[in-house]
């Protein structure tokens, strides 16, 4: 199995939110439905949980996986959660506009090689990708990273052809000797580059390659946010008291998260 890796350096960023409430319910301080992908850098959310940060600051935190954008924005829409954690672009960009809910609170994670482009063996360099076929989900940090390589190595976009995936299916879709490469993120890239019968796949770049391009942060529906600020200021506590604990306690931490990913400390 892959090893649980820390490939991106979780950091602590100093967050400031109004710290009164007037008038909150006790059932209102106990719950938070978080919602986020399948990414190892969102695990200090698990371990805050876990050696009880959250509940000793009143909180239950409900986490529900979903690599789907796409479910994200109207759940959030509609109540069904209170948070998601998502790197800054996807937080950003289209379908959100000036009404839609979500308020960054914080960062969660510096991605330094977690995210990254496999290819197969006739690639060498990402100037070899020009004519081919790369397979990668839309809005994705692997997105933002192989168009910054690709400008760098003065190949257009436009050459490039861009096949649509979900991340999710990225290991059986990189099994076509059609696709050149995939991006993704961990666990998915070493899962894929162990399974692959296609010799020579490698990983091509990785966002350690550009430190400080994705970043992750955590997002709270707004109107929640504006009705109970000491509950997420609470959260957002937890969260960053776990990755002290984690940045201490490297081991030992990385043994309670790696289950939660199914995979080995």
């Amino acid at each position: 199995m892959k090893h649980f890796r820390g490939n991106s350096a979780t950091i602590l960023i100093a967050a400031i939110i109004v710290m009164f409430s007037f008038g909150a319910e006790a059932e209102d301080l106990y719950e938070i439905k978080c919602i986020f992908p399948y990414w190892t850098g969102f695990a200090p959310t698990f371990l805050a949980r876990d050696l009880g940060y959250f509940e000793e600051e009143g909180l239950e935190v409900d986490i529900v996986f979903d690599d789907d954008r796409g479910n994200v924005l109207p759940a959030m829409m509609r109540g069904d959660v209170d948070c998601s954690e998502r790197t800054i672009g996807e937080y950003l960009t289209r379908p959100r506009t000036d009404d839609t809910t979500g308020t960054a609170i914080g960062t969660i994670d510096l991605s330094l090689g977690a995210d990254a482009i496999i290819a197969d063996g006739s690639i060498k360099t990402v100037a070899d990708l020009k004519g081919k076929v790369y397979a990668g989900e839309p809005n994705h940090p692997a997105y933002m990273l192989i168009q910054v390589a690709l400008k760098e190595a003065g190949v257009a976009w436009k050459e490039v052809i861009y096949r649509p995936i979900q991340t999710a299916d990225g290991m059986a879709i990189f099994e076509d000797s059609s696709i050149a490469a995939v991006g993704g993120f961990e666990p998915m890239i070493s899962q894929t580059l162990k399974a692959t019968r296609r010799k020579g796949a490698h990983i091509l770049l990785h966002s350690g390659d550009y430190p400080g391009l994705i970043v992750d942060v955590i997002v709270i529906r707004t109107e929640q946010l504006k009705k109970h600020p000491d509950k997420y200021a609470g959260f957002l506590r937890g969260i960053y008291r776990a990755i002290d604990y984690l940045q201490k306690n490297p081991q030992k931490a990385k043994e309670m998260m790696a289950p939660h990913y199914r995979v080995d400390a």
